[in-house]
């Protein structure tokens, strides 16, 4: 009885042994993980990414995509250069500061970044109340602005709109996210505040909703600047009725946001994640995530010719199978 015994817990000690080596069988526990860098809980970013992750992760086999909340842009750049994200949404203005070595980036190594695809084109809003007076960009002198969240794409990009237009100085800048900034707005705490977004933008949307607000059209000075400064900028207007009280189009500054990847993600992600991605089924369930999916495009030369980033291997397959590469 006692040889029996001893081998029967001997038995239960090699099964319980070989459980915790083999490790659990769900195969999410041996899935490729994908973090993918975003925004700003509501911000387009992660609106947009947090429709696709879940969307993608249940239609390829073995791979699980999260969809990580960050600063913007300008930390998502860092996140994946370091790969403590492995993809993210950048804006195209620093994607190229950032390629050409330019301004906070000259002393900067981005090589490890790499292309995937464009996604969509956004605008650069000013947006104030209609009772505030503002009706031009040079009549941000003297008022209180508030430029987008710390680290991200839209305060740099605001900030260096108001230097080029050589009234920085004479502008209180103030640093918050959308949401406190729509709700200074309408509180009178600021005059202003910049955003820059696919349309409609949902903070702009909201403060529409229960204000008169006046759109400002871009300082046609600023455009041929900033042009010079940064080519990936180009002049775009939002249509007529997108906000209620706005019924005519405004030109704004647009610039162009991308999918970006650390070149170390194993190609066959990246190449099944677009594969997925720009099918029509997809693309249909995308489009009623956000407006902004509905501009997905493939974006090769000007990431390659205009942007100076080299595609990652997985995007370099799909893109040569689709016939944009040879």
């Amino acid at each position: 009885m006692h040889n029996l015994r001893s081998m029967y817990f001997s038995l239960a000690a090699l099964v319980l042994f070989g459980a915790f080596s083999l490790g659990p069988a769900n195969p999410v526990a041996a899935a490729d993980r994908i973090s993918f860098a975003s925004s700003g809980v509501g911000a387009v970013f992660h609106v947009m990414v947090g429709g696709m992750a879940p969307y993608v992760s249940e239609r390829i086999k073995d791979l699980e995509v999260t969809a990580e909340a960050t600063r913007g842009s300008l930390e998502n750049l860092r996140l994946v250069q370091k790969r403590e994200s492995d993809m993210a949404f950048i804006v195209g203005f620093i994607l190229y500061d950032a390629m050409h070595k330019r301004g906070r980036f000259k002393k900067s190594d981005y090589r490890k970044v790499r292309g995937v695809s464009a996604v969509y084109k956004g605008l650069h809003h000013w947006v104030t109340l209609a009772s505030s007076g503002v009706r031009t960009m040079r009549d941000l002198k003297g008022k209180t602005v508030a430029v987008g969240p710390p680290g991200s794409g839209v305060s740099r990009a605001s900030v260096r709109a108001l230097k080029l237009m050589g009234i920085h100085s004479d502008v209180k800048v103030r640093k918050m996210g959308w949401a406190d900034a729509g709700n200074a707005l309408k509180d009178g705490n600021i005059h202003a505040f910049a955003a820059m977004s696919a349309i409609p933008v949902p903070v702009v949307v909201n403060v529409a909703a229960s204000h008169r607000i006046n759109l400002l059209p871009v300082d046609k000075g600023l455009m041929k600047s900033i042009v010079k400064v940064n080519p990936t900028y180009f002049e775009m207007s939002v249509p007529g009725k997108t906000y209620q009280g706005v019924p005519k189009p405004v030109p704004m500054l647009a610039y162009e946001a991308f999918w970006v990847a650390h070149e170390d993600v194993k190609p066959r992600a990246v190449y099944e994640m677009l594969k997925v991605t720009y099918k029509p089924k997809t693309r249909k369930f995308l489009n009623n995530v956000h407006p902004g999916w509905a501009q997905l495009a493939p974006g090769v030369k000007r990431m390659q010719k205009l942007i100076g980033l080299r595609l990652h291997p997985g995007a370099e397959r799909y893109w040569r199978e689709k016939g944009l590469i040879k």
